[in-house]
């Protein structure tokens, strides 16, 4: 996969701390300056969590990140920060989502990759956060 091209990604994890729950994910990864060191990665995640009262919650969270690439190259590690909106109980509440990621883009072949993230959340009025993993794969568009 070509350094800086446009890629579709699905991606799956685990949130923990104050949200600890399954999440999945589906974003794009498009080029945002001439170099293609910065990317604009629209997505929307979805996790079944468990709040620490044990209740049961799903939550819906559109969002958009601004990514960072560290190199270039096969193998570029990455810095990010966005926000979304925390559509709990799907639209029950509505919180504001701040959040930080890093991580690895990994290039394969016939334009494929693999995604491999952290990162860490505020929710509402930083009421409620989490931090988190996620892998995933990539197919350039």
């Amino acid at each position: 996969m070509p350094y800086g091209q446009r890629a579709f990604v699905l991606q799956g994890g685990q949130w923990h701390t104050d949200l600890q729950g399954t999440v999945a994910a589906v974003r794009l990864e498009l080029p945002a300056s001439r170099d293609n060191r910065w990317l604009l990665v629209p997505g929307l995640s979805y996790a079944h969590y468990s709040y620490v009262t044990a209740t049961r919650i799903d939550v819906l969270v559109p969002e958009a990140v601004i990514h960072l690439q560290l190199t270039h190259g096969p193998i570029r590690p990455y810095v990010g920060g966005g926000a979304g909106l925390a559509l709990i109980n799907v639209i029950h509440t509505v919180d504001p989502e701040l959040l930080l990621e890093a991580g690895v883009r990994a290039d394969l072949r016939g334009g494929w990759g693999m995604r491999v993230g952290l990162d860490a959340r505020s929710f509402g009025q930083f009421e409620a956060g989490a931090v988190g993993w996620t892998l995933g794969m990539a197919r350039q568009f």
